[in-house]
């Protein structure tokens, strides 16, 4: 292992593709495996805010489809999940951790109070390998 070699030591994933939400609604990501690291991350990443509010929310689980899927406890979550707010939060990014132990994770965001809307995005950060370097993704 490379010191100072983060990419060789981390898998960065799509959580949540960058999607404009315009209503009052729940807005699901993708499900990501956690097979072969040890811990992740999440940034929620935010354009322009015209008006409402928007709240993460992690679900996890051990089956690939999530029909298991459970919102996650405080006990597994490392930080604060992002609440985003029309009024302050434009062009932010809120950042948390999962230290549970189900294979499965998903991070959906909540809207309220939204008419015109916001991008929203979540980018997750997969670390602590059981095998390095990672290889490399390919677009």
């Amino acid at each position: 292992m490379a010191e100072y070699d983060l990419q060789g030591e981390t898998q960065a994933a799509i959580a949540l593709a960058p999607v404009s939400i315009a209503t009052d609604t729940t807005t699901a990501g993708l499900i990501i495996d956690t097979l072969g690291y040890e811990s992740i991350m999440f940034a929620m990443i935010t354009g322009v805010l015209t008006d409402g509010d928007y709240l993460a929310v992690l679900h996890d689980g051990d089956t690939s489809n999530l029909a298991d899927a459970a919102v996650v406890s405080g006990d597994d979550l490392l930080g604060t999940l992002p609440n985003f707010d029309a009024d302050t939060d434009d062009a932010t990014v809120g950042r948390f951790g999962y230290r549970g132990k189900k294979r499965y994770v998903r991070v959906s965001v909540t809207s309220s109070s939204t008419s015109t809307g916001a991008l929203v995005a979540v980018l997750a950060t997969l670390g602590h390998p059981k095998t390095v370097p990672v290889a490399a993704q390919t677009p």
